[in-house]
């Protein structure tokens, strides 16, 4: 009898022990994570400014551009988040090549709010609300934002259709902390439109 509760008290302890690591690694992990939330969501908001520097470029230099942005910015995909990954963005540009020769006006957007929260170890998910201006050569309904949309469809512009339109997008990036920084490994996007009116440039 004494030898079992000897093995039943060893066995408490070690649940126990066990138990305070778990928390204390959860407790650590939660404090890195806040530590990291500030820098999360700055990348997050430069990401957004690339993006609108390359979709006011022509159209073989945004294609270019798109490319080093998402070397720049995404890791390959390994979750299951619903959203497109790099393979998916890759393979996107593949089929716009020589397809869009539309030629962007204007691009006028603000960042409303930017959130990230922890999804796991190494992991966040950062929501964003982002409105966007969009004015240029053919119809903008057929026309998807390089490093923000991924619509397969045909994007040859047959010419008929507003050539401005405001879009009012949900974001919502899947990051993962990799040995180099964080980076994006998924995005969930989708908008709906928005009466055209002026935005202010993000500085």
């Amino acid at each position: 009898m004494k030898r079992f509760l000897k093995r039943a008290n060893r066995g408490l302890i070690l649940a126990a022990l066990i138990l305070v690591g778990l928390l204390i690694y959860i407790q650590v992990d939660q404090y890195q994570f806040n530590s990291a939330k500030p820098e999360i969501e700055q990348m997050t908001r430069d990401y957004l400014e690339q993006v609108k520097e390359i979709n006011k470029q022509q159209p073989q230099e945004k294609m270019e551009q798109t490319k080093v942005l998402l070397d720049q910015y995404w890791t390959d995909g390994r979750n299951l988040a619903m959203g497109v990954n790099k393979d998916n963005m890759e393979s996107y540009l593949e089929y716009r090549e020589n397809k869009d020769f539309t030629v962007l006006e204007e691009y006028v957007d603000r960042v409303e709010s930017v959130s990230a929260q922890k999804s796991g170890p190494q992991a966040a998910t950062v929501t964003v609300s982002y409105e966007v201006s969009l004015q240029g050569s053919g119809s903008m309904s057929v026309y998807s934002i390089y490093g923000l949309d991924a619509s397969w469809y045909d994007v040859a512009d047959s010419g008929e259709g507003a050539d401005s339109e405001t879009r009012r997008y949900t974001l919502r990036f899947q990051m993962t902390r990799e040995s180099d920084g964080w980076k994006i490994s998924s995005l969930d996007s989708s908008y709906e439109m928005a009466q055209p009116a002026a935005a202010d440039t993000v500085s």
